[in-house]
Protein backbone atom coordinates (compact mmCIF):
# COMPACT_ATOMS: atom_id res chain seq x y z
CA UNK A 1 0.00 0.00 0.00
CA UNK A 2 2.72 2.38 1.02
CA UNK A 3 4.88 1.68 -2.52
CA UNK A 4 1.11 2.28 -4.33
CA UNK A 5 0.80 5.68 -2.09
CA UNK A 6 4.25 6.60 -3.36
CA UNK A 7 4.39 6.42 -6.67
CA UNK A 8 0.69 7.55 -6.71
CA UNK A 9 2.44 10.78 -5.46
CA UNK A 10 5.41 10.79 -8.27
CA UNK A 11 2.75 10.59 -10.76
CA UNK A 12 0.59 13.53 -9.08
CA UNK A 13 4.19 15.42 -8.36
CA UNK A 14 5.78 15.54 -11.53
CA UNK A 15 2.41 15.20 -13.72
CA UNK A 16 1.55 18.63 -12.15
CA UNK A 17 4.97 20.41 -12.74
CA UNK A 18 4.87 19.12 -16.80
CA UNK A 19 0.73 20.13 -16.75
CA UNK A 20 1.80 23.42 -15.38
CA UNK A 21 4.85 23.98 -18.46
CA UNK A 22 2.23 22.82 -21.33
CA UNK A 23 -0.64 25.14 -19.53
CA UNK A 24 1.62 28.24 -19.78
CA UNK A 25 1.38 28.04 -23.87
CA UNK A 26 -2.32 28.72 -23.18
CA UNK A 27 -2.90 30.75 -20.28
CA UNK A 28 0.01 32.38 -20.76
CA UNK A 29 2.23 33.27 -23.63
CA UNK A 30 5.15 30.83 -25.56
CA UNK A 31 7.37 33.72 -24.19
CA UNK A 32 6.84 32.76 -20.51
CA UNK A 33 6.64 29.06 -21.64
CA UNK A 34 10.38 29.56 -22.34
CA UNK A 35 11.45 31.73 -19.40
CA UNK A 36 10.16 29.72 -17.41
CA UNK A 37 11.74 26.33 -19.33
CA UNK A 38 14.81 28.28 -19.06
CA UNK A 39 14.38 28.59 -15.04
CA UNK A 40 13.85 24.58 -14.97
CA UNK A 41 16.74 24.23 -17.27
CA UNK A 42 19.16 25.93 -14.98
CA UNK A 43 17.78 24.50 -11.59
CA UNK A 44 18.08 20.85 -12.93
CA UNK A 45 21.63 21.40 -13.32
CA UNK A 46 22.74 22.49 -9.85
CA UNK A 47 19.39 20.60 -8.42
CA UNK A 48 21.62 17.52 -7.67
CA UNK A 49 24.41 19.47 -5.43
CA UNK A 50 21.66 20.38 -3.55
CA UNK A 51 20.67 16.58 -3.14
CA UNK A 52 23.93 15.58 -3.53
CA UNK A 53 22.67 11.98 -3.88
CA UNK A 54 22.25 11.31 -0.64
CA UNK A 55 18.53 10.01 -0.49
CA UNK A 56 19.80 6.89 -1.43
CA UNK A 57 22.44 6.23 0.29
CA UNK A 58 20.25 7.73 3.94
CA UNK A 59 17.12 5.45 3.02
CA UNK A 60 19.10 2.41 3.02
CA UNK A 61 21.46 3.09 6.22
CA UNK A 62 19.19 0.85 8.03
CA UNK A 63 22.24 0.73 10.77
CA UNK A 64 22.51 4.45 11.19
CA UNK A 65 25.98 4.60 11.05
CA UNK A 66 24.96 8.69 10.36
CA UNK A 67 22.31 9.89 12.44
CA UNK A 68 18.96 11.77 11.03
CA UNK A 69 20.95 15.49 12.73
CA UNK A 70 24.02 14.77 10.01
CA UNK A 71 21.67 14.29 7.14
CA UNK A 72 19.98 16.86 7.91
CA UNK A 73 23.03 19.19 8.47
CA UNK A 74 24.68 17.61 5.30
CA UNK A 75 21.72 18.73 3.15
CA UNK A 76 21.29 22.40 4.50
CA UNK A 77 25.29 22.51 3.61
CA UNK A 78 24.71 21.25 -0.10
CA UNK A 79 22.03 23.43 -0.67
CA UNK A 80 23.62 26.50 0.39
CA UNK A 81 26.60 25.49 -2.14
CA UNK A 82 23.78 24.45 -5.03
CA UNK A 83 22.48 28.29 -4.40
CA UNK A 84 26.03 30.20 -4.25
CA UNK A 85 26.94 28.24 -7.33
CA UNK A 86 23.29 29.24 -9.42
CA UNK A 87 23.88 32.80 -7.90
CA UNK A 88 27.07 32.92 -9.76
CA UNK A 89 25.78 31.62 -13.10
CA UNK A 90 23.49 33.82 -12.99
CA UNK A 91 25.70 36.42 -12.71
CA UNK A 92 27.93 35.39 -15.27
CA UNK A 93 25.25 34.99 -18.08
CA UNK A 94 23.69 38.26 -17.16
CA UNK A 95 19.90 37.60 -17.54
CA UNK A 96 17.65 40.47 -17.61
CA UNK A 97 15.47 41.52 -14.49
CA UNK A 98 12.55 39.25 -15.51
CA UNK A 99 15.06 35.98 -16.43
CA UNK A 100 16.73 36.31 -12.88
CA UNK A 101 13.55 36.72 -10.81
CA UNK A 102 11.69 33.39 -12.22
CA UNK A 103 14.94 31.76 -12.13
CA UNK A 104 15.65 32.17 -8.47
CA UNK A 105 12.04 31.41 -7.37
CA UNK A 106 11.86 28.17 -9.72
CA UNK A 107 15.33 27.25 -7.50
CA UNK A 108 13.82 28.22 -4.37
CA UNK A 109 11.17 25.83 -5.35
CA UNK A 110 13.58 23.10 -6.06
CA UNK A 111 15.69 23.55 -3.38
CA UNK A 112 12.34 23.81 -0.52
CA UNK A 113 11.88 20.13 -2.46
CA UNK A 114 15.38 19.49 -2.04
CA UNK A 115 14.61 20.08 1.87
CA UNK A 116 11.56 17.88 1.83
CA UNK A 117 13.55 15.22 0.47
CA UNK A 118 15.86 15.00 3.03
CA UNK A 119 12.68 14.70 5.87
CA UNK A 120 11.42 11.91 3.46
CA UNK A 121 14.69 10.05 4.04
CA UNK A 122 14.10 10.47 7.71
CA UNK A 123 10.55 9.09 7.66
CA UNK A 124 11.49 6.64 5.29
CA UNK A 125 14.45 5.22 7.23
CA UNK A 126 11.79 4.83 10.42
CA UNK A 127 9.33 2.86 7.96
CA UNK A 128 6.56 5.57 6.72
CA UNK A 129 7.42 5.56 3.25
CA UNK A 130 3.62 6.59 2.94
CA UNK A 131 4.80 10.20 4.12
CA UNK A 132 6.84 10.88 0.76
CA UNK A 133 3.78 9.77 -1.03
CA UNK A 134 1.51 12.22 0.46
CA UNK A 135 3.87 15.16 0.63
CA UNK A 136 3.96 14.59 -2.99
CA UNK A 137 0.57 14.58 -3.90
CA UNK A 138 -0.27 17.60 -1.74
CA UNK A 139 2.71 19.69 -3.25
CA UNK A 140 1.12 18.31 -6.81
CA UNK A 141 -2.05 19.74 -6.06
CA UNK A 142 -1.17 22.66 -4.45
CA UNK A 143 1.19 24.12 -7.61
CA UNK A 144 -1.70 23.36 -9.90
CA UNK A 145 -3.64 25.60 -7.76
CA UNK A 146 -1.61 28.02 -7.44
CA UNK A 147 -0.96 28.34 -11.25
CA UNK A 148 -4.88 28.20 -11.74
CA UNK A 149 -5.70 30.94 -8.80
CA UNK A 150 -2.94 33.43 -10.48
CA UNK A 151 -3.40 32.66 -14.21
CA UNK A 152 -7.05 32.97 -14.05
CA UNK A 153 -6.57 36.59 -12.75
CA UNK A 154 -3.41 37.88 -14.67
CA UNK A 155 -0.82 35.86 -16.48
CA UNK A 156 2.09 36.79 -13.60
CA UNK A 157 4.51 34.35 -14.05
CA UNK A 158 7.00 35.23 -11.40
CA UNK A 159 4.07 35.55 -9.15
CA UNK A 160 3.28 32.15 -10.15
CA UNK A 161 6.45 30.22 -9.51
CA UNK A 162 6.83 32.78 -6.15
CA UNK A 163 3.98 31.33 -4.82
CA UNK A 164 4.51 27.78 -5.97
CA UNK A 165 7.30 27.50 -3.94
CA UNK A 166 5.84 29.12 -0.69
CA UNK A 167 2.99 26.76 -0.97
CA UNK A 168 5.58 23.97 -0.56
CA UNK A 169 7.47 25.73 2.22
CA UNK A 170 4.35 25.36 3.89
CA UNK A 171 3.97 21.62 3.17
CA UNK A 172 8.02 21.05 4.49
CA UNK A 173 7.06 22.58 7.69
CA UNK A 174 3.46 21.90 8.39
CA UNK A 175 3.58 18.15 6.90
CA UNK A 176 7.47 16.75 5.98
CA UNK A 177 9.54 18.40 8.78
CA UNK A 178 6.64 17.81 11.61
CA UNK A 179 5.88 14.18 10.84
CA UNK A 180 9.46 13.39 10.36
CA UNK A 181 10.97 15.03 14.00
CA UNK A 182 7.69 13.19 15.27
CA UNK A 183 8.78 10.00 14.15
CA UNK A 184 12.11 9.71 14.54
CA UNK A 185 12.68 11.77 17.65
CA UNK A 186 15.99 13.94 16.45
CA UNK A 187 17.15 17.05 17.84
CA UNK A 188 19.15 19.17 15.50
CA UNK A 189 22.94 20.15 16.80
CA UNK A 190 25.47 22.50 15.32
CA UNK A 191 28.47 21.81 16.43
CA UNK A 192 31.98 20.99 14.92
CA UNK A 193 31.68 17.34 15.71
CA UNK A 194 28.66 17.06 13.62
CA UNK A 195 29.79 19.50 11.19
CA UNK A 196 33.25 17.08 10.60
CA UNK A 197 30.18 13.95 9.93
CA UNK A 198 28.26 15.84 7.39
CA UNK A 199 31.39 17.14 5.45
CA UNK A 200 32.38 13.46 5.29
CA UNK A 201 29.29 12.42 4.37
CA UNK A 202 29.00 15.17 1.51
CA UNK A 203 32.52 13.64 0.29
CA UNK A 204 30.89 10.07 0.26
CA UNK A 205 28.37 11.54 -2.36
CA UNK A 206 30.70 13.72 -3.85
CA UNK A 207 31.20 11.45 -7.22
CA UNK A 208 27.69 10.48 -7.52
CA UNK A 209 26.77 14.43 -7.21
CA UNK A 210 29.09 15.21 -10.41
CA UNK A 211 27.30 12.32 -12.17
CA UNK A 212 24.17 13.63 -11.48
CA UNK A 213 25.30 17.40 -12.47
CA UNK A 214 26.81 15.75 -15.99
CA UNK A 215 23.54 13.44 -16.70
CA UNK A 216 21.40 16.33 -16.05
CA UNK A 217 23.02 18.84 -18.25
CA UNK A 218 22.72 16.53 -21.29
CA UNK A 219 19.13 17.80 -21.53
CA UNK A 220 18.99 21.36 -19.98
CA UNK A 221 22.58 23.05 -21.81
CA UNK A 222 20.66 22.30 -25.20
CA UNK A 223 17.87 24.33 -24.44
CA UNK A 224 19.90 26.95 -21.92
CA UNK A 225 21.89 27.43 -25.78
CA UNK A 226 18.76 27.59 -27.61
CA UNK A 227 17.58 30.35 -25.83
CA UNK A 228 21.11 32.03 -26.29
CA UNK A 229 21.04 32.18 -29.71
CA UNK A 230 17.68 32.56 -30.60
CA UNK A 231 15.03 34.31 -27.79
CA UNK A 232 12.79 32.89 -24.88
CA UNK A 233 9.84 32.67 -27.40
CA UNK A 234 11.37 29.94 -29.54
CA UNK A 235 12.60 28.37 -26.58
CA UNK A 236 8.84 27.97 -25.70
CA UNK A 237 7.49 26.66 -28.89
CA UNK A 238 10.43 23.71 -28.29
CA UNK A 239 9.75 23.62 -24.58
CA UNK A 240 5.95 22.62 -25.62
CA UNK A 241 6.84 19.56 -27.21
CA UNK A 242 10.28 18.52 -25.77
CA UNK A 243 8.54 19.19 -21.82
CA UNK A 244 8.66 15.49 -21.19
CA UNK A 245 12.09 15.04 -21.18
CA UNK A 246 12.34 17.41 -18.54
CA UNK A 247 10.18 16.03 -16.16
CA UNK A 248 10.44 12.30 -16.86
CA UNK A 249 14.13 11.71 -15.92
CA UNK A 250 13.50 13.71 -12.86
CA UNK A 251 10.07 10.68 -12.45
CA UNK A 252 12.74 8.02 -13.31
CA UNK A 253 15.35 9.12 -10.67
CA UNK A 254 12.59 8.66 -8.03
CA UNK A 255 11.61 5.09 -8.92
CA UNK A 256 13.89 2.94 -7.24
CA UNK A 257 13.68 5.01 -4.05
CA UNK A 258 10.54 2.35 -2.64
CA UNK A 259 13.02 -0.87 -3.27
CA UNK A 260 15.30 0.41 -1.11
CA UNK A 261 15.67 -0.88 2.80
Amino acid sequence: METILYFGGLCTYYGAQWLISVLLVRFGSYEQAGVYSLAMSVSNIFMPVATYGIRQYQVSDIKKEYSDNTYILSRKMSILASLVLCIIYIAAMGYNSLYISVILAFFAFKLIEAYEDVFNGVSQREGHMWVSGVSMIIRGLAIVAVFFAVYLIKPALFMMTALCAAAVLIVLLAFDETLAKKQSGYKLTYNKKEFQKAQHLLNIGFVLMLYSVFNASFTSIVKIILERLVDATMLGYYSSVSAPTTVIPLFAASLLVPLMP
